[in-house]
């Protein structure tokens, strides 16, 4: 990944897709609470393991399977945020807003 200016700038490769979990995930990990048939938004580790600023919200468990930790996303997001009011403050400040 080349340099980045901003936050937001280095985030840019990262898409939200909106999801099922596949019926055999939902059979084998329903019970645990893990999934259900629902429709969900949310990105894919595969792209956030390969930046990084995300890299360390994928997990993978023994058996292989890649999942989001949504506690390092939602740090990630405090600071694409702050990132973001800063970046807003500076544009009102040149227009005197």
């Amino acid at each position: 990944m080349s340099e980045c200016r901003s936050i937001s700038e280095c985030l840019d490769g990262i898409n939200s897709y909106l999801f099922r979990y596949k019926p055999e995930y939902q059979k084998e990990y329903n019970d645990k609470g893990m999934t259900d048939d629902k429709l969900h938004l949310g990105c894919m580790a595969q792209e956030l393991e390969e930046n990084p600023l995300t890299e360390s919200a994928v997990v993978e468990n023994e058996e292989g399977i890649k999942t989001v930790d949504t506690r390092q996303v939602a740090m990630i997001d405090l600071a694409l945020i702050t990132d973001i009011n800063n970046r807003l403050k500076r544009l009102e400040e040149k227009l005197g807003v």
